[in-house]
């Protein structure tokens, strides 16, 4: 009795089944991390590199926040212009018309 033994290879991408014939042809590729690709996948992945998978994230040692200054001249409390007042103002009597409008018209159906 004689045992064969196949290896069984997928896509990295999509899980589609490779054989070893299709990477002995060219058809599908080995990456250098060892990470197979179909045909399919091929030509969308062999241009890359796997640089950003080996970047570290963040410890939790590290402090990741950052501090931005505010821009000179503005406050949290600052006055709203009349110009400003104005267009928020428009804007909300737009938001109101067109919600009323839409209610409108789904009440008739």
């Amino acid at each position: 009795m004689r045992i064969a033994v196949v290896e069984l290879m997928y896509c990295h991408n999509c899980n589609f089944q490779v054989n070893a014939d299709d990477l002995s042809s060219g058809v599908a590729i080995r990456l250098a991390d060892n990470k197979i690709l179909c045909g399919k996948c091929a030509p969308l992945f062999q241009h890359t590199t796997s640089f950003f998978v080996t970047v570290p994230l963040p410890g939790e040692a590290q402090n990741t926040t950052h501090i931005v200054p505010m821009p000179a001249g503005s406050t949290e409390d600052e006055e709203w212009s009349r110009d400003k007042k104005v267009r928020v103002l428009v804007g909300a009597a737009v938001l109101l018309f067109v919600t009323a409008a839409i209610a409108i018209v789904l009440l008739l159906k």
